[in-house]
């Protein structure tokens, strides 16, 4: 059990939705905690890629993220 909590050091984990509709609950998210950086080409490619899947930011409605 030691190494996987080593392992999820750098992350933050919580329970949501999917971004894009339905907004499917039971999604594990986890996010990094230091920002990894991309250059404007990068990420017009990603977004040509994956388009708009992103939703507004929404409020934690008491969800507990460890």
């Amino acid at each position: 059990m030691e190494n996987i909590n080593r392992e999820f050091n750098n992350f933050y984990y919580y329970k949501g939705s999917l971004t894009t509709p339905p907004y499917t609950e039971s999604v594990n998210w986890f996010v990094l905690k230091h920002i990894i950086e991309a250059s404007p080409e990068q990420i017009a490619t990603i977004n040509r890629i994956e388009g708009n899947n992103a939703r507004h930011i929404q409020q934690k409605h008491g969800r507990t993220i460890e």
